[in-house]
This record gives structure tokens, sequence and C-alpha cells, in this order.
């Protein structure tokens, strides 16, 4: 089995989730238990700097399909890890809260994490099953470049196809927190907590026994007299110097009497009724994995999953290291943003606006008018007469059903309208090549209700352009639609007639001099209003920031009188650049 503390959760029944430990890795050079014999190897060829990944023992060994894919995720040659990768796979990164289902969703997942990413994986050991075609790894993640580890370890099984060798499945859990003895202490008193709850099942004094194999491997004997609170039995499967790394403390324990103490501790403080399921076995010669996840009184735990590692000599098992998932909080997506924001920390800049300006306009009660959270009736009913004269098309028409709104207010809401819709132009940002955080389509489109809550968070994360020989054929239908000038032509056409619609529009509001102190006197009331004026502001700050890689994949440079203009002429530059800029090309047009 393996050693796990586990952290009480608010559930019903009280379900707990393991937490990860410290330990004394080998030396990533010296692999005196690996086996090798019987590798498949399709794919990619023989990596001549494979030496310098994983140490002079493992480099003069046959590789297989798991470790390139590792290999080629390190060099960020994505193209070549997906290589490697049925296209039905089911990639399980227990950071993130889903699978990733299919090579399009693990693409996106790749491409975000090698661009944002400083880390590498470091293989310290290998089980390999060639009955199974499964093979087991233990790492450590390492800094790029010196290749200083990071204190983090971690498990992944990989599953190859049996004909293709390509990896159809995968599961990848890295240690998180120190958190077991901590959560031991919980456990003990949510236990007792337990004990006096009525029983699901009075009758189920013991956790049901394990779906046993006709001839168990070591780390399942251990796992199934653990489930049956026998601690002798489950370290007689242990060497006497046997070293333990249940990564949720603080240190390995070294010797099987420390072992056995922390057996004891644990079965003390874990209820009865919980026990271990074991999911998945990778059997190698010397080298064990087994994947599993914890039930208490027969239901699944939340949050429970992990992979243990585990190097036997003889009939005992000389070495374990437990990894387990992160408990609630999955922080994948946001660990990538985090290693963003170190390696450029000018992303502050829009995160910090965004939110100021989610607390102005939304939150805020000394601000213009009232806060969204007051409700307020006149504010969304001037929201619905607004977006019935969307892009002034109705009171152009004189339609019927056109309501009468303050013309220098139609024209900076249309105005700020069409310059949103303008970012359409920089649709080719996002491509299977060059994912974002937050996929630039949706940002796009939701820019259209709520403009600046949607574009800061965009531009804080993006991931930055490293393709300057972008083509016709990487962009998406709607990307192709929005290269054309006329988006820039149309848009600067409607900001600009939204201008002159606020100014000279609607004779019964006067001419300047009676109209625009009436607007002035509507904004001091008028949350809508004045949050328009604020997003006109900061579109004006930020338009430039998409521009530069634009120019980049365009191969344009960024010295031109129209660069410039685009990135510093509020709207009109904007507008101008979309209509007279280089177009991506076709590759046969390239040629």
């Amino acid at each position: 089995m393996k050693i796990v503390s586990f952290v009480l959760l608010p559930y019903a029944g009280a379900y707990f989730s393991p937490s990860p430990t410290r330990r004394t890795l080998r030396n990533r050079h010296s692999f005196p238990t690996i086996r090798h014999a019987g590798f498949k190897n399709v794919g990619l060829a023989a990596f001549p700097s494979f030496q310098d990944f994983v140490g002079p023992a493992l480099s003069t060994l046959q590789k297989t399909n798991a470790e390139q894919f590792l290999k080629a995720w390190n060099e960020k040659r994505i193209d070549d890890a997906l290589a490697l990768v049925d296209s039905n796979v089911e990639f399980i990164d227990t950071e993130f809260a889903s699978p990733f289902q299919g090579k399009h969703e693990l693409e996106r997942i790749l491409r975000l994490s090698s661009a944002s990413s400083s880390e590498c994986y470091a293989v310290d050991d290998i089980a390999f099953d060639s009955r199974a075609n499964k093979v087991g790894i233990l790492f450590h993640m390492e800094r790029a470049g010196d290749g200083a580890p990071n204190g983090r370890i971690g498990t992944a099984i990989f599953e190859l196809d049996q004909e293709s060798d390509l990896i159809k499945a995968a599961f990848m859990s890295k240690e998180s927190s120190k958190s077991g003895e901590s959560n031991l202490k919980i456990l003990k008193a949510a236990s007792e907590v337990l004990a006096l709850l009525p029983k699901k099942n009075e009758g189920a004094a013991n956790p049901p026994e394990m779906k046993a194999r006709t001839d168990p491997s070591l780390p399942e004997q251990y796992f199934q007299a653990w489930n049956e609170r026998d601690i002798d039995k489950a370290c007689d499967v242990f060497d006497e110097n046997v070293e333990y790394d249940d990564t949720a403390f603080p240190a390995p324990f070294v010797g099987k009497q420390k072992l056995k103490a922390h057996l004891q501790t644990c079965a003390a403080c874990f209820p009865p009724t919980m026990s271990f399921v074991v999911d998945d076995v990778v059997t190698g010669s010397e080298n064990l994995m087994v994947r599993w996840h914890a039930e208490n009184n027969g239901d699944v735990l939340p949050f429970t999953r992990g992979c243990s590692f585990y190097n036997v000599k003889g009939e005992r098992i000389l070495k374990g290291v437990d990894v387990v998932e992160p408990a609630v909080f999955k922080t994948g997506s946001l660990s990538l943003v985090s290693k963003q924001i170190r390696a450029e920390p000018i992303r502050l800049v829009p995160l910090a606006v965004w939110a100021v300006y989610m607390y102005v306009v939304f939150f805020s009660d000394w601000f213009f008018g009232l806060p969204a959270t007051a409700l307020e009736q006149r504010t969304w009913e001037e929201v619905k007469d607004l977006s019935l004269n969307f892009f002034l098309v109705a009171p152009l028409l004189h339609l019927p059903f056109a309501p009468v709104v303050h013309p220098m207010l139609e024209g900076v809401f249309n105005l700020l309208l069409s310059w949103a819709a303008m970012f359409a132009g920089f649709l080719s940002d996002g491509r299977r090549d060059k994912p974002n955080v937050l996929p630039m389509l949706p940002i796009v489109a939701g820019m259209q209700f709520l403009t600046s809550a949607f574009l800061l968070p965009f531009l804080a994360t993006r991931s930055n352009e490293s393709n300057d020989n972008v083509s016709l054929e990487d962009l998406s239908e709607v990307s192709r639609l929005t290269e054309r000038p006329a988006l820039g032509i149309a848009m600067g056409g409607v900001g600009t007639g939204a201008i002159i619609w606020g100014l000279l529009a609607r004779d019964n509001f006067g001419g300047w001099a009676e109209r625009f102190p009436s607007f002035l006197q509507l904004l001091s009331i008028d949350r809508v209003g004045s949050s328009c004026l604020v997003d006109l502001a900061i579109f004006a700050l930020f338009q430039g920031w998409l521009v530069d890689d634009d120019l980049k994949r365009r191969s344009m440079s960024s010295g031109t009188l129209l660069a410039n203009v685009a990135k510093f002429v509020p709207f009109f530059g904007l507008a101008a650049y979309l209509t007279f800029r280089t177009p991506i090309l076709p590759r046969e047009d390239k040629a």
C-alpha cells in the first residue's frame, strides 16, 4: 500500500484526500535497477543529448516512447512529442481539474506549459512491464538550463498501444504540500467524530478487501495488509533497511522500525472503514509502480488518487515513494499564469488595472451612479435601450422599436463596441501552435458585453508569439475572415459615425452648448456611461499590446510609421493598421 496523510473535507460522511513528502532521491546518474529489455521504439529517432537528461546508465539503453515523450516536452519539441501520442489519448495530470481527452486537448496544454515553464522532467527510475506495455516513471523537476532541482518529485504511468506503441493513456502526479503531520491530527479528530455517527453498513466492521490477483505483487500484499490494519504483516514485505518516502511528510522513513511506527500512527488516525484500492500495476523486474485511490466504506473519496514507486530487492521492498494528487485546489492553470508573470512582471500591469476596474465599475459605491450589485432598474433599462440601438442601425432606419437615448451616450457606447470589435483583427494570436490560457475568440465575443473585464485578463495571460512565418493555413476559418482589411474599414467607419452621431444627431438635445452639459449631468448619476469612458481610456492605454506580436507573425518591422500609429494613436491608428497591414499569405504564395 502507500503511506499517505489525509485532509478532512466538508463531506457528509467525512471524506479525505491524501497529501504528498520529502525524500532522498538517488542520484539521477545512477540507475542500478533499471531494466529496459524488450522495449519497443517507434516514433522519434535516438536523442544525441539524452545522456544529459537521464544520465549515462540510461542513455546507452533503448528508450520507451514514454521517455522520448518527456524528453521532447523538455526540449519544447511539441510536434515530436505529439507524434508519440495516440489521437484518442487520455492524459491525466492531477494538477488540473479534468483529464485531457484526445491529442488536441493535450497539445494545447503541452504548448502552454512549454511556453511558460522554466522546469523540465528528470527521470530518476523506471519500471517497465513488457507484457502489458506499460511504463512507470519516477522523476523530479529541475530548473531548465542549469539542472538545479526544485524540490518536487513526481510519478507517471504511461500505457502504450500494443500495436503502434503510441501513448494511449497517462497518469501523472507531482508532490504538493508537506502537511502530513498536521493532517494526521485533523484526521484523528475526524475519525473520533465518525465513530459516533450511524454506520452506513453495520455489518462492515472492516473495509472490503481488494480484488486480489492470483499472484499479488509485494506492493499489493502491502496494500491489503494495510487495509486489514495488520501492521506486522504490512511491514513483512519491506527490507530491514527500507527507505520509504511518503511525500506528505518532511523526511523519508529509514529502516523498518521507523516505517512501522509511522504506519501504526496512521492506522490510529484513519477510520477503520477507509481502504486503498489498486487501479493499475506496472510490474518490472526490480521496479514496480502502483496507481491507487482511497475509499471510505466502499465510497470513492475525492482527491485521493496517487502513484507509488517501489524498488524490490529479492523478496523485499528496498525503497518506496508515494506521490498523491493535490487536494481540492487544482493549481495547474494558475501555475501556468504565475510562471508567465515571473518571466515577465509587466503582465502584472493589466492584472492590477483589471482588479481596480472590476472594483470601481461593478462594486464601488463612490463612483458615478449605483454599483451593479444595486440592481437599479434604470440601469438595466438603459443597457437594454443602448443594445437595441446597437451600431445605430435602429435609429438610422427609424425603426419603430428604437428608443430615444442621449446621443452622446449612444456615441460613446457604439464607439466602444466598434473599438472592441476591432480586436478581432488579432484572432491570429490564438492558433493551434500558439494557444493561450484564455482562448481569444471567446474573449473578443465577451468584449462586446463586458469590454475591459475580458480584455485585461487576456493581455496578462496570453502566450508570446514565437513564429515569424505564420501562414494562412495556420489560422481558423473565423481568423481568416478577420484578416481582411474590411474589418478595419467597417469598424473605423462605425466608430467615426458614432462620434458624429454623438455630436450632431437628435436635434431635440440641442447644440454642443446644451448637449455636452446635459451629458455630463447624466454621467454623474449613470454607472453605464461613466464606465464606458473608463473602458475607452483602458483601450487607448493597452491598444498597442498586441501589435508587436502581430507585426512579428507578418514579418513586418516594428519601427514603421504604420506600426507606431497602431500602437500610439487610439482607435483610428488601430483601424488604419488593420486596413493597411501586410496580409498573412498562404504557404504556396510565400514559396
